[in-house]
């Protein structure tokens, strides 16, 4: 009998006739999870998909140099022409597949005639632009990370700030963020949990730092009681599985802040909890609901919220009913119509790896955000 990853791997090699549609995945990550549904749509319509377990078939992930799940690889060909990482919309998994076969009838009608030279990669249009139509993603931000051309970035207007509300503080303790990479840009959200002598420290989602590596640079764009756009940031450090990331900014005055629930708090089924973040890369925006599910997925503690998050909302806070955070936003489960969220096991985690106990247990050993020099480099 002929292994799995034998077959995929002949399939893989193979020459003109072939497409195969890689989704590589891991059984302990989340947001592989959520965008099962997607994948099982994929199926019913027919595209030659393949699902491949980068912990059972590691030679396949490293052929195709994958280094984060979820990813998608479209081969035509033997030859690699569309990739996606991170979670996306049906749509776009739909588009690929359907290019792809287009890039196949070409290249065999073709075939005997044509010079032997690489498929050029299929072309895409990025998933957030001020002309995309598509339907939200599976995981907001994912890719929750929302993706678009700097020239198409939403700009906020001058002097805004929220209206007083009874969310007005965790509105003015959002912040909306971007991360340079090579392919253009990733926009998330972020909220601020420890302010002191001119800086301020931002809790988010990791996989926003994922296209970058975390060598991009950083701007934060802040909207409390004196708003400004393009405060430059510093990676202190981000942690793909836990889905964690900290931001550093240099502030000319006082900051809204909000505080990361202490070691031991619990949160349960049914708790009320408000949602904050940036819709497609806009001004934060409060959202109430309630915890359905804790812990649905394999992997890290992960709490589940009623209402499918949208674009831009990644790295957005999820605060208790008494206005502390105790979870920050990874992905959304389409099936269900719930939002993932990190939970405090993981944002606790990544503090401790960086040395800063402090911010959610004053009492704990840690080195205190005091200074630019204080904080702890990302490696």
């Amino acid at each position: 009998m002929v292994s799995l990853h034998a077959a995929l791997a002949a399939l893989a090699l193979s020459g003109v006739g072939q497409t195969v549609f890689y989704d590589f995945y891991a059984d302990w990550c989340a947001p592989c999870r959520a965008m099962d549904p997607t994948i099982q749509e994929l199926v019913a319509r027919g595209y030659p998909v393949e699902r491949v377990n980068i912990d059972r078939n590691p030679q396949l992930a490293a052929r195709y140099g994958v280094q984060s799940v979820p990813c998608y690889v479209m081969v035509v060909d033997g030859r690699e022409v569309d990739r996606v990482q991170g979670g996306t919309t049906l749509s776009r998994l739909d588009r690929m597949c359907r290019l792809a076969s287009t890039a196949l009838s070409r290249s065999s009608m073709a075939e005997s005639t044509r010079p032997s030279v690489p498929l050029p990669a299929v072309e895409s249009r990025p998933p957030f632009s001020t002309t995309n139509t598509d339907p939200p993603i599976t995981r907001s931000a994912v890719n929750p990370a929302v993706r678009q051309p700097k020239s198409q970035l939403p700009i906020s207007s001058p002097g805004w700030a929220p209206k007083t509300t009874p969310d007005s503080h965790l509105l003015a303790a959002s912040v909306r963020l971007r991360i340079e990479d090579p392919q253009g840009q990733s926009c998330g959200s972020g909220t601020i949990i420890d302010a002191r002598q001119g800086e301020a420290l931002i809790l988010t989602c990791g996989h926003i730092f994922r296209d970058s590596q975390g060598r991009g640079p950083i701007t934060v764009d802040l909207f409390g009681a004196n708003p400004l756009k393009g405060v430059p940031g510093r990676l202190v450090s981000y942690d793909l599985k836990r889905d964690i990331g900290l931001v550093a900014i240099r502030v000319p005055g006082p900051l809204a802040t909000v505080p990361v629930a202490e070691a031991g708090y619990r949160t349960a089924p049914n708790d009320a909890v408000v949602t904050v973040g940036c819709n497609n890369g806009d001004r934060p925006s409060a959202r109430h609901s309630r915890v359905t599910v804790l812990n649905k997925f394999l992997g890290p503690d992960s709490l589940m919220v009623a209402g499918e998050p949208v674009e831009g909302r990644s790295g957005g806070g999820l605060f208790s009913a008494d206005g502390r955070l105790i979870g920050v936003c990874n992905a959304a489960d389409k099936e269900d119509r719930e939002g993932l969220y990190a939970a405090l096991a993981s944002i606790h985690g990544e503090l401790d790896r960086s040395g800063l106990t402090c911010i959610y247990n004053p009492t704990g050993a840690a080195t205190a955000v005091a200074s630019n020099n204080d904080l702890p480099r990302a490696a």
